[in-house]
């Protein structure tokens, strides 16, 4: 009987790692991205269905909050809006940069991840752009 009890435990210790939650993105990360030569510091939070993304770069700040769907280790994310402060903008670059914004609203991208553990994911975008994010706790 002991032996019986004994085994118990040991096939529901090992279905329950069996049945391990894998990791989420949900959350809030740090990281940093290069798009065109430029370096910047990120600050992502993710919601069970919103990204809101915060870019730092030469006193610069883009924000951007997008929608995403996760499927497999592939995440769709779509663009909702994305706001450009400080810097001392000029209103011509400004408006510049608003029009290019409007065009890229409603468009989505595809990037696989994967997780280096439960606190580090690494994106990789369809242009082979990479960036690697570390949970904030």
């Amino acid at each position: 009987m002991k032996k019986a009890f004994a085994l118990s435990f040991v096939v529901l210790g090992l279905m329950m790692v069996g049945c391990s939650a894998k990791p989420s993105l949900v959350g809030k990360w740090k990281g940093q991205v290069e798009a065109q030569g430029q370096v910047m510091d990120a600050e992502i939070e993710v919601t069970a269905d919103k990204m809101i993304s915060v870019f730092q770069a030469q006193g610069m700040t883009i924000t951007g909050t997008s929608s995403y769907k996760m499927e497999g280790d592939k995440i769709t994310s779509t663009v909702e809006d994305i706001k450009l402060t400080g810097g001392n903008i000029p209103p011509a670059a400004q408006a510049m940069f608003d029009a290019a914004i409007a065009k890229e609203k409603g468009k989505s991208d595809t990037s696989t991840v994967v997780f280096k553990d439960n606190d580090t994911a690494e994106l990789t975008g369809a242009q082979g752009t990479k960036m690697t994010w570390t949970r904030v706790k």
